[in-house]
């Protein structure tokens, strides 16, 4: 179950969660202009360390800008998803495009303004239902709103830095997309980090840990993570390279119920 909603919610930078570190606490006040000013006072480090890694991805992220992610998956859910992400300083400003096979399935799912749009071909007739995530009483909400939280790289700083119990200097990198990384392991309290984000932690693992990729630019290169025999591998390239990432248009909206939809379909 945990898999599934990993996968369905991947597009959001899915993994995002954990990956998508922010800057400063920003809980209090995360409006554009103090995020901003927040991220632009953290200087560059080379060595990266448990207390200042959160932050230094997430502000050379916020920095680049935009991002090109390719994902695989293998085990129980083969997954396979590939799109841009506009990495804003928060969640209004994130913005994210998607296409996945899930299992088969194929999904367009595009992040826009705190709506997520989502394409499930015959499922939705071909067409993009709209799920407006800061809608608490709309049940798809439950299932999908963390996502609006999770393209918010304070909240997500909070939340990692938060959950991280290991951090350490993997034994060797690799060269990614031209680029010579470091490899590190991130430990990680697993029931903290879903907690955090509003998830059930009912069957959860104790702890996770993820393996980062990261050239000398702070930026992540690529992500890997093998939990519950489920693997799944992130690639990051093309960062800061200008992206266009818009709404679909009302001509290819459809006013289906999604929650009646994913009900049937279970």
């Amino acid at each position: 179950m945990h898999l599934k909603k990993i996968a369905a919610g991947a597009a959001a930078l899915v993994l995002s969660t954990a990956l998508i570190a922010g800057c400063g606490d920003e809980k209090k006040d995360s409006s554009s202009d103090k995020a901003k000013e927040a991220i632009s006072k953290i200087e560059p480090t080379s060595e990266l360390t448990k207390d200042n890694f959160a932050e230094q991805i997430g502000a050379a992220m916020v920095k680049a800008g935009s991002v090109h992610v390719k994902m695989t998956s293998g085990g129980s859910l083969p997954l396979n998803a590939e799109g841009d992400q506009v990495t804003g300083a928060t969640a209004a400003e994130s913005k994210m495009s998607m296409t996945m096979d899930v299992s088969g399935m194929k999904m367009d799912m595009r992040l826009i303004d705190n709506k997520l749009y989502m394409n499930m071909d015959q499922l939705t007739q071909g067409k993009f239902t709209v799920i407006d995530l800061t809608d608490k009483s709309d049940p798809m909400v439950k299932q999908f709103g963390s996502l609006a939280e999770q393209t918010d790289l304070a909240k997500q700083f909070e939340d990692f830095g938060a959950a991280v119990t290991k951090f350490e200097k993997a034994d060797a990198g690799e060269k990614i997309d031209g680029v010579n990384t470091t490899a590190y392991d991130i430990t990680m309290d697993a029931k903290k980090l879903a907690k955090a984000q509003g998830q059930d932690v009912a069957g959860m693992p104790e702890s996770f840990t993820y393996r980062f990729f990261i050239g000398e630019d702070n930026l992540v290169r690529r992500m890997s993570i093998d939990v519950m025999g489920q693997k799944l591998t992130m690639d990051f390239s093309d960062w800061g390279k200008k992206v266009s990432i818009e709404a679909p248009k009302a001509s290819e909206i459809t006013d289906v119920d999604l929650s009646k939809l994913m009900s049937g379909a279970a």
